[in-house]
């Protein structure tokens, strides 16, 4: 039961809020109807004249109360919501998107405007027992683990993502990872979301407050900061009227770490036809333009072989190079440890960077490898998605029927870096049952 609470004091990047939501709005259109008006004029001199007394009268203070933030201690008294009414048409000095620091210190007033802690509310039965409660037709179960802000500034330097481009985020949870890249990018960001409490406090709770909070600082310091635009949906990837949503984009974030979005989401795992959520991103990153990227933790391997791999099998069989023998290549990076809330502290993470290249067309596009093919030796492309309606990927050479191979998953272990988890009395109820089986056969 978390509320999105009006703005009360705060210490940092705040304002106190002492008159009533009724008379802010009126004096907002006040304001806006009547820009002109003497009266109004005079009452903005008088009150510019009262605030600069106020301030030299701060400045002149002696600064033993003064906080040690640098934050901190550039603000002196905080200006009423009605003054920012007031004073909404002064000119405002353009800035570049928030730095790190200034994000993680809103996000924390965010905490405090909510009453509880990140930490506290992802262990909440809102966020954390959600994955229990699935009842979605192409999704068995689900898994919450949040990307830290430390990982999110890595990944954007990875991608090189700029300020005017778009971010994407698929499973945004509490709506961290689009919320930090829009506000210290500048970035446009967007997420999608399936579990429907998790959607409610990204927008209701930690969007509101940083969009509320952002407006007050911009009228208190005179300045408009390049924040990007955040959209956040709840739904789920195989709606069509997400699809250029999801495929419009520039960078994607996909934490389908250990197999979470493969064939652990099937409802049926008997079932080998049904489509997986990685064949569904598979679809989406085939679908984005060239240039753009996705950053997984688990590879997609139903992706194929990269451009660079396919073209040394070309060479090996005798076969000319081309850029249309794959659509992706694929590069292999470490985060720190700690980089998500599931990772050991002190245990790297190894993500994976699928970039689109750029081919004869803006269609994702193969060759064949089968040095017998004409079509292989004469490198006519063949279409990757074959049918807008389709989720698997083509794989099969449409001349000569051969099937393009791609990698395997390795079964070796790969949760040395999982944060463990201690199940209450397991040892005590194991050594209970050989007790009795020991008792059974004497």
């Amino acid at each position: 039961a978390t509320g999105c609470d009006k703005p009360t004091t705060m210490t940092k990047y705040s304002v106190s809020s002492t008159s009533s939501s009724s008379s802010a709005s009126s004096s907002a259109s006040a304001s806006a109807s009547a820009p002109a008006s003497s009266a109004s004029s005079a009452s903005a001199s008088s009150l510019g004249q009262a605030w600069n007394q106020q301030m030299s009268c701060n400045n002149s203070k002696s600064k033993k109360n003064e906080p040690a933030s640098s934050v901190e201690a550039s603000t002196s008294k905080p200006l009423q919501i009605d003054e920012f009414e007031t004073f909404v048409d002064r000119p405002k000095m353009m800035m570049g998107p928030l730095t790190f620091q200034h994000f993680n210190e809103l996000w924390s007033i965010a905490e405090r405007h909510i009453h509880i802690d990140t930490e506290a509310l992802e262990n909440s039965p809102a966020v954390k027992n959600a994955n229990n409660k699935l009842g979605n037709k192409e999704q068995k179960s689900a898994q919450y683990g949040r990307t830290t802000p430390p990982a999110l500034q890595k990944i954007a330097e990875i991608t090189n993502l700029t300020s005017d481009q778009i971010f994407l985020d698929i499973g945004h949870g509490i709506g961290n990872a689009p919320l930090q890249m829009a506000y210290t990018i500048g970035c446009k960001a967007r997420g999608i979301e399936l579990v429907e409490s998790r959607h409610h406090i990204a927008v209701n709770c930690f969007k509101y407050n940083l969009e509320r909070q952002l407006m007050i600082i911009q009228e208190r310091d005179d300045m408009v900061h390049q924040v990007g635009e955040v959209e956040l949906r709840v739904g789920t990837l195989s709606d069509k009227q997400h699809f250029d949503f999801l495929t419009s984009v520039d960078v994607t974030l996909y934490n389908n770490a250990h197999g979470v979005f493969g064939h652990k989401t099937q409802k049926n795992t008997s079932d080998l036809t049904r489509p997986t959520l990685d064949a569904y991103v598979a679809k989406i990153f085939v679908s984005m333009k060239s240039g753009s990227k996705m950053v997984t933790l688990d590879p997609l391997l139903c992706l194929g072989r990269t451009l660079s791999e396919e073209n040394a099998m070309r060479t090996q069989r005798g076969l000319e190079e081309s850029l249309d023998a794959s659509f992706f290549e694929c590069t292999e990076h470490w985060l720190d440890g700690g980089s998500f809330t599931w990772s050991l502290p002190d245990s790297r993470v190894k993500v994976y960077v699928y970039t689109r290249v750029f081919q004869s067309s803006d269609r994702a596009l193969f060759l064949c490898s089968n040095p017998k093919c004409d079509a292989a030796k004469s490198c006519m492309p063949i279409a990757v998605l074959q049918a807008d309606d389709g989720v698997l990927l083509n794989k099969d050479c449409i001349y000569c029927c051969t099937q393009q191979k791609g990698h395997v998953r390795s079964t070796r272990n790969k949760t040395s870096n999982i944060r463990p988890v201690v199940a209450r009395n397991r040892g005590a109820r194991n050594s209970t049952k050989l007790s009795g089986k020991r008792k059974q056969r004497n």
